[in-house]
């Protein structure tokens, strides 16, 4: 199926890697580009119609879901994808709230990415599993509920980048206490180490 896409990211390096990747993927696929918010919608206007458009999140203009609801407002109908190497729960849901079809980690292996292309031009709605996660358990309230209070008190301290010694120190308990409360915590959040303990309590707002 050919399909003219506009791709909007402020980052040169992901703009040009991206594109041709794509275009190295399926050679019937037209993808132009735009260097942020305000070049897309000359774009969407000067150089459409368009099949869809590829909008990074963090680019300047694009201020979020505001972003989204701009698009639709002069181009109705018209299927957006959001890419972003980082977002917290609460800004995936406001974008698609807005009205997003997809929103994609720019790690996504550029067939995968083609094949959302093709599934948000016909007109579905795609987000990958761990997002649609996220999604639900921001939307339920439920990254909290994960941790008892204690174990909220150790990510707190984590957070701020305390060691186990100076977590015990200050919590008034035990550095094998803090240990254990360490493992619970990697285990609820699939976590190997100390780094993705923070990623992942991050990526759901805990932070």
């Amino acid at each position: 199926m050919s399909l003219r896409i506009l791709f909007a990211d402020d980052h040169a390096l992901v703009l040009d890697s991206i594109a041709a990747l794509l275009s190295i993927e399926d050679p019937d696929l037209e993808v132009a580009r735009a260097a942020d918010f305000d070049a897309a919608m000359i774009a969407l206007r000067d150089q459409g119609p368009f099949d869809l458009v590829i909008l990074d999140l963090n680019m300047p203009g694009m201020n979020g879901s505001n972003g989204i609801r701009e698009v639709h407002a002069r181009f109705e109908g018209l299927p957006i994808i959001v890419m972003s190497g980082s977002a917290k729960p609460a800004e995936i849901v406001a974008v698609m709230d807005a009205g997003a079809k997809s929103f994609l980690p720019k790690t996504m292996a550029s067939r995968v990415l083609l094949n959302v292309i093709r599934i948000v031009a016909a007109g579905e709605t795609f987000v990958p599993a761990e997002i649609a996660k996220q999604i639900q358990m921001h939307r339920d309230g439920a990254g909290f509920e994960l941790f008892t209070a204690r174990e909220l008190d150790v990510l707190g301290h984590l957070r701020n980048g305390d060691s186990n010694k100076e977590i015990a120190r200050q919590l008034d308990i035990q550095e094998t206490t803090v240990k254990r409360h360490m493992q619970t915590i990697a285990e609820k959040l699939s976590a190997r180490n100390r780094t993705e303990i923070i990623i992942r309590a991050f990526e759901m707002g805990l932070f």
